[in-house]
């Protein structure tokens, strides 16, 4: 059936009628957001583990926290995390901000800012595992390498050992965090520069999805540093205190302006060609959805 849209109205009315659909339509939709949390809406897309120097062949991809030290105390730690964001995928034009939540188990005894890095594009097919801290998950990532298959061998990292200085891009976010940071509660490391988080989301739907790479800004100084933060493992299951672990897992807040509906760009090329044809018949006409017909 054709669907009519009325615009019996003379020229210049129809005119000024056609600008503003070109004005409703020039324009993205801003204001989306997209939530990613382990449990909410049916998601179960994220991934983590930590990196120990100091048991350096294994992996914790099952263990209900990750944690941050730094190499004051001669093992420093580093957390890797990945979400699923392919839910993005074509309904967006900029993204204007993303906001990594993560909730503190503990807290260090003095200030340390938590860093957020992206690992470069060939350490971006790290693989979480399923151990609890133990040795040799064959083909899971430890700190030692990307792919541990034995205790001496496997696929090195590049930049060396737990990514090293050079296997990980800029800083894109850090947030400082001290024994006045309160557990269980909310701590952001928020990327608010809409270039940048652009082009991450652009890379990580259509590269490998390299995710995140937490580090202590104060690794490799004196002091002892240590964090450790609910992960998308924790459950009422495997850990005690809060009342509801399953909502301190990790979660990925997305803002983005929403790309125009395709639907309207019809609209607005069915306007256009009524336009022409007012142009050159003058005379009223009816739109439809297979284009124009006469009265």
């Amino acid at each position: 059936m054709c669907r009519l849209f009325h615009l019996c109205f003379d020229r210049k009315a129809l005119s000024r009628r056609l600008s503003l659909v070109s004005c409703l339509v020039a324009f993205p939709v801003s204001g989306a957001t997209l939530l990613l949390q382990d449990g909410v809406n049916g998601y179960a897309g994220t991934e983590d583990t930590t990196l120990n120097s100091g048991l350096p062949v294994f992996n914790y991809g099952g263990r209900p926290y990750v944690e941050l030290t730094n190499g004051g105390s001669g093992v420093p730690t580093r957390i890797l995390m990945r979400f699923d964001v392919s839910t993005l995928t074509g309904v967006y034009s900029t993204i204007d901000s993303i906001t990594l939540r993560l909730y503190p188990t503990t807290v260090p005894g003095s200030a340390v800012n938590v860093q957020l890095y992206q690992p470069v594009e060939a350490n971006g097919d790290w693989v979480e595992g399923t151990s609890s801290g133990f040795p040799v998950e064959p083909g899971t990532s430890s700190w030692n390498k990307k792919f541990q298959q034995t205790s001496t061998t496997g696929t090195d990292w590049t930049g060396g050992a737990g990514l090293g200085t050079t296997g990980y891009g800029a800083l894109l976010a850090q947030t400082e965090i001290s024994n006045t940071t309160t557990a269980w509660q909310p701590f952001d490391l928020t990327i608010s520069d809409s270039f940048l988080a652009t082009s991450l989301v652009n890379d990580w739907l259509t590269a490998n999805n390299e995710g995140f790479l937490l580090r202590l800004s104060e690794e490799g100084n004196a002091g002892y540093y240590q964090t450790s933060f609910f992960d998308a493992e924790t459950s009422s299951l495997n850990t005690g205190g809060p009342p509801d672990p399953e909502a301190l897992r990790p979660t990925l807040i997305v803002n983005y302006t929403a790309a125009p509906e395709p639907g309207r760009f019809v609209l607005l090329m069915l306007g256009a060609m009524s336009l022409i044809t007012l142009r050159r018949r003058g005379k009223a006409a009816f739109v439809c959805a297979h284009g124009v017909t006469d009265e």
